[in-house]
């Protein structure tokens, strides 16, 4: 039985996977099992696969039709057999010693969720990702941190799985974005013991990431996955103060793509109709105590 599983959801990334895939076979950390989720790949990924499980037997792969990133990583916990899981994007890499010193925090300090700092690729340059200063934080000083900052990626952690499986984490499906904040913030509401790893230890292809989250339905698919999310049982079952910083998350989320796109009208529709829903459930009074909400409610005035 393996120590740790990692999940590789692939769908068409042949431009990718070798990078992805040598970054696992080489981690200094060898006892690990690389569980590879074929989600209905046309493009070349499957002969990449097949090639390096021939060469080495860590490598499993399962073929599904396509059902999107969550479907697969589901799949891969539930075919896993390692202790502890890590999760890794078919376009993104590790660091040589990701599974090593991630492995190593996590057993030292008997913690369920171990999270590690992330390097954004873009145009061939690594920037640190800003969730890194939370991070440093953290290991300095473990008692100032604020656990939220940490919820956006599911990719920068490794996670025991006996705590996934008795609390029944999964990620949400049937939605096409923040499937990773909704799991991440599943997992926070469980309460686990956080260890943390001051090393930049994950790879994030930053520019292609952007070519898919710019597009203009970001906000409308986030809309589908706070609907989702705000109807689910342990949603309803924090307090109002937890489920207005989610709630700011998503505002946060909706001011992002605006950036991206200010001179979107069909964007500032889709941004007014989630204002509509927020507003329908919490009172007004509360919500403008959040900066993104105001910044979200400024831009839409003239709607």
């Amino acid at each position: 039985m393996p120590e740790i599983s990692v999940i590789v959801p692939v769908y068409n990334v042949e431009k990718y996977l070798k990078k992805c895939l040598n970054s696992l076979v080489n981690q200094t950390f060898q006892d690990i099992e690389i569980i590879c989720i074929n989600d209905g790949s046309t493009d070349n990924s499957e002969s990449i696969l097949n090639n390096f499980a021939n060469k080495d037997s860590r490598i499993k792969i399962i073929t599904q039709q396509n059902s999107g990133v969550s479907g697969a990583r589901n799949l891969g916990i539930l075919n896993s057999s390692g202790n502890y899981i890590m999760f890794l994007d078919a376009d993104d890499y590790y660091n040589k010693k990701a599974c090593e010193l991630s492995y190593n925090t996590i057993t030292k300090t008997q913690a369920d969720i171990g999270v590690f700092g992330i390097s954004e690729l873009y145009n061939f340059i690594q920037i640190p990702c800003i969730v890194n200063k939370n991070i440093k934080r953290a290991v300095q000083n473990s008692a100032t941190i604020d656990l939220w900052k940490f919820q956006t990626y599911s990719v920068n952690k490794i996670y025991k799985k006996d705590f996934l499986i008795r609390n029944n984490l999964k990620f949400p499906l049937g939605i096409k974005t923040a499937e990773d904040t909704i799991f991440s913030l599943s997992c926070l509401f469980k309460n686990p013991k956080y260890c943390f790893i001051d090393k930049s230890l994950y790879v994030y292809r930053k520019n292609r990431k952007n070519s898919v989250t710019t597009n203009s339905n970001g906000v409308k698919n986030d809309l589908t996955a706070l609907k989702m999310f705000y109807e689910s049982d342990i949603f309803q079952q924090q307090s109002e103060t937890i489920q207005l910083k989610v709630i700011e998350k998503f505002c946060s989320g909706s001011w992002n793509y605006y950036k991206r796109n200010r001179n979107n009208k069909e964007l500032l529709i889709d941004i007014k109709n989630l204002l509509n829903f927020i507003e329908q459930r919490y009172e007004i009074n509360k919500l403008k105590d959040f900066k993104k909400y105001n910044q979200i409610k400024e831009i839409t005035k003239e709607l």
